[in-house]
């Protein structure tokens, strides 16, 4: 009988990543304005970004109802510090961090586009 493995969540792999690691999900079309969520992880310091509007086409933009709900997953309004991206950063995090983290890319995802 073989021994049960417990069930990892996205944000697991994350959390269990070598400190200074950077992770980028990007979706390969449209290659021109391509949608992503990247993630950096520092000894003490878990921080991630989503595409913002700036580098996407307007039809890959987050209409009225996504600019409401991106912000309500988490995520910061894009600003200049952080490349007009979306973002979040967690200090000292936790893995339900981790699983939050990933939680909010998968949302984010989906409301821009």
């Amino acid at each position: 009988m073989s021994p049960r493995r417990s069930r990892r969540e996205p944000g697991d792999e994350l959390s269990d990543a070598p400190e200074t690691s950077y992770l980028v999900i990007s979706e390969k079309h449209p290659a021109a304005s391509p949608r992503f969520a990247q993630f950096c992880k520092l000894d003490e310091l878990l921080a991630a970004e989503l595409t913002g509007d700036a580098y996407l086409e307007p039809e890959s933009r987050p209409d009225t109802a996504g600019w409401r709900a991106i912000p309500r997953t988490g995520w910061q309004l894009p600003d200049p510090g952080h490349v007009d991206n979306w973002w979040v950063e967690f200090k000292r995090p936790a893995l339900q961090d981790y699983r939050r983290v990933a939680a909010m890319a998968v949302a984010g995802l989906r409301e821009t586009g």
